[in-house]
Formats: structure tokens, C-alpha cells, sequence
């Protein structure tokens, strides 16, 4: 949300609008696109690691391009913005490819006690790598001066004497506060960060695949 506040400079109204278009777009249509492609994939026996490698890489180049030289308008970021989700095929692989591996370890030490472990174990790493995502980025924003107070509660501290667009004024005064060091770093964050872990990540999921052709099951 911060990226349409601060590079595109939209009002909270269309700022909404914009993030409910993102997400029905990118979380929703390439979500289940990319789960059902590449469930299919699998199916056929498809390089299913070289193809969504593809998809991934140009997602990102794509996103990195439009957002770079056109991300100022509201249309492009949209379109560039919703590149990036093409990161959903890597999901979809992901939950694959952990469920293989689970289909391993059960064949080999026999056992299902296993499985909610690993399932416990990959919820514990995943929601450390978010938390720990998610503390970096609040910490680089304030970083940069940003700080957006939380307006709910600051509205209901007036009490009565609250006004009835209390919230609005507040969400447009944190929003209008925002200043270059910000927008240089959402700007960083969207056309460099996101795609470089985008094609890192398509890297190494083509090393593992070739890896695990060269080298017999050892589970």
C-alpha cells in the first residue's frame, strides 16, 4: 500500500480501489492460474522447474521494467505491479515439491508421526522469514522518516469530539508527511529488491532440480 501513496501519489480512496484491483488481479486470477498450470505440469512430466523459471524470470523483468520507467502512473504500476505476482508459480512448486519430499520420508522410515512435524517445521520457518521480512521493512521505512500512527485509535482517544472523517484526515496527513528518502526506498524495494529475490529464487530452484536428478534418493 505504501508503494501508491508514496511513488504514484493517490488518494486514499483510489489507493483502495487500486490494492482491491492488485489483489483480485495478482492473489486471485495468478494464484489459481499458476496452481492449476502447474499441477498440470506435473501431470504431464513436464520440466516443470525449467518452465516456471521462465515465467517467474520474465514476470520479473517485465515487472522491473514498467515499474522502473512508467511506475509514476497508476495503470502501468498496476500492470507492473502485477507482473511480480507471478512469484505464485514458485508457490505452487514449492507445495509440490514439499509433498513429494513428505511422500519420501514416509515410504523410507515408515512412519506418519513424521509428517506433522515436517508440516509443523515449515510453518515455523516460513512465518520466521515473514516476521523477520516484515520487522526489516518497518524498520527501513521509519529508517527513511516514515511513520503512519495508527488512526483508529488516535480518532477514539478524542472521544465524542471526534469528527466524522477523523480517519481520513488522519490517513492523508501521514500520507502527505511522506518525504524523498521513502519513496527512493519503496522505489528500491519494487524494482530492484523483489525481482533480484524473484531470479534468485528461479536460480536455485533450477539447482536443486538438477541436483536431485543427479543424485539417488538418499531417504
Amino acid at each position: 500500500s505504501i508503494y501508491w501513496s508514496s511513488v504514484v501519489g493517490v488518494s486514499d480512496n483510489m489507493r483502495s480501489l487500486y490494492i482491491g484491483l492488485e489483489s483480485a488481479i495478482g492473489g486471485g486470477i495468478v494464484g489459481l492460474a499458476s496452481t492449476l498450470y502447474v499441477t498440470r505440469l506435473y501431470h504431464q512430466q513436464a520440466e516443470v522447474s525449467t518452465i516456471i523459471s521462465r515465467i517467474v524470470c520474465r514476470g520479473a523483468s517485465i515487472g522491473c521494467f514498467i515499474l522502473a520507467f512508467f511506475g509514476t502512473t497508476s495503470s502501468w504500476a498496476l500492470l507492473g505491479i502485477t507482473s511480480l505476482y507471478l512469484y505464485y508459480f514458485i508457490f505452487a512448486w514449492c507445495n509440490i515439491e514439499f509433498l513429494k519430499l513428505l511422500d519420501k520420508m514416509k515410504d523410507t522410515y515408515d512412519g506418519a508421526s513424521l509428517l506433522p512435524c515436517m508440516f509443523l517445521l515449515k510453518d515455523m520457518v516460513s512465518g520466521l522469514l515473514s516476521n523477520t521480512r516484515d520487522m526489516v521493512l518497518m524498520w527501513l521505512l521509519a529508517a527513511t522518516g516514515f511513520y503512519e500512527r495508527d488512526c483508529n485509535v488516535a480518532c477514539a482517544a478524542h472521544g465524542s469530539e471526534v469528527s466524522p472523517n477523523c480517519v481520513a484526515k488522519c490517513h492523508e496527513e501521514s500520507h502527505a508527511s511522506i518525504g524523498h528518502a521513502t519513496v527512493v526506498l519503496v522505489r528500491v524495494l519494487y524494482v530492484l529488491v523483489t525481482p533480484g529475490a524473484y531470479f534468485y529464487a528461479c536460480y536455485a530452484i533450477r539447482r536443486y532440480a538438477i541436483e536431485s536428478k543427479q543424485t539417488p534418493a538418499m531417504l
